[in-house]
């Protein structure tokens, strides 16, 4: 037992004396020594420099191989031969003008041969007049949507396109999204290209990918959208005043839309459009193509899309810096 007690007693102040010794420790050796029992301590100085001494000399070697490793990693980049660009071919979108291009990511299918999920052999054009869908190798697809035919692909061919609409639908605080701009009194709930200037200024693009739950299912054929950011909406987040809330409502929360004619201003506009069959067969989509808009904050860049959250896209947008601010409330949290 008293071995025991002993054993213990040394490992301890040993564990506490190496400690003591790291640099940055300079006044706990002392105090670690004079801790220990007197026949331990003794035992203890010679044992802790031995490891300290191992440890250094360790750390040394360990340097010295990194420096090695390091110096042969930069010569053997410095010798690397340069990579050689040219041109593949050349694509003619006329009457288009691109101005962001994207692949899309379910480009190679992880089941291709699984016709509930074949791969979508395409990449994307857009501009200020509209989107533009091509083919990015010459295959046949699988039906890329329930009800929907193959499609015979042909690398750089247009296989689709969608005219931006006069005018784009905003979906509303309440989950609204209307869907008829010749209603007057719906008017303020559409994005009209007539107010932002007279042309759609798309700033970014993005492409959906399946969720996981989407790839894991044997009876669901994933929808695809494409994200297009554009710069104006003419149209800002705005807040109900206090005195028109219900008790207990935050008074700083953006919870409406007003028209912002200002375009210094105004906040920019998320664009959903339906790619899912980009030949767009009439039966599937009678009244054309389906798009749709989110108001976003002021400025808005480059789109990024989650499938891990659902399908979430995420857009870095600047606040209006219109609305008036509180000191509770110092900057626009739109």
């Amino acid at each position: 037992m008293l071995r025991r007690v002993l054993l213990l007693s040394i490992c301890l102040a040993l564990s506490s004396l190496i400690f003591a010794q790291q640099p940055g420790n300079p006044k706990r050796g002392p105090q670690a020594v004079s801790s220990g029992k007197s026949i331990a301590a003794g035992t203890l100085t010679h044992r802790t420099a031995t490891r300290h001494r191992s440890f250094h000399r360790f750390s040394t070697r360990n340097r010295t191989l990194k420096s090695a490793t390091r110096a042969s990693l930069q010569s053997q980049i410095a010798l690397a031969p340069i990579g050689q660009y040219g041109l593949h071919s050349t694509v003619s979108l006329t009457p288009s003008t691109p101005e962001f291009t994207v692949v899309d990511p379910f480009r190679n299918g992880l089941t291709p041969s699984n016709p509930l999920k074949p791969a979508r052999p395409f990449w994307y054009s857009v501009d200020k007049n509209g989107l533009t869908i091509m083919g990015l190798r010459t295959e046949t697809t699988g039906a890329l949507m329930v009800g929907g035919p193959p499609i015979h692909v042909v690398e750089n061919q247009i296989v689709g396109y969608v005219p931006w609409p006069d005018a784009i639908a905003i979906a509303q605080p309440d989950g609204e999204v209307p869907t008829d701009p010749t209603i007057t009194e719906d008017h303020a709930k559409f994005a009209w290209r007539s107010e932002v200037g007279g042309a759609w200024e798309p700033v970014g693009i993005t492409v959906s990918y399946p969720t996981e739950e989407a790839l894991a299912s044997n009876s669901e054929t994933p929808p695809t959208y494409v994200y297009v950011v554009m710069k104006h909406s003419g149209y800002e987040w705005q807040s109900t005043p206090q005195a028109d809330l219900p008790a207990g409502r935050d008074p700083n929360v953006r919870d409406k839309i007003v028209p912002q004619s200002d375009l210094t201003k105004d906040g920019s506009l998320l664009v959903q459009v339906d790619v899912s069959q980009p030949d767009y067969p009439v039966d599937l989509f009678p009244t054309g193509p389906p798009i749709g808009g989110g108001l976003l904050g002021h400025n808005a860049g480059q789109p990024a899309f989650d499938p891990a959250t659902e399908g979430s896209a995420y857009v870095a947008s600047m606040p209006s810096m219109s609305l008036p601010t509180t000191p509770q409330v110092p900057n626009d949290l739109t």
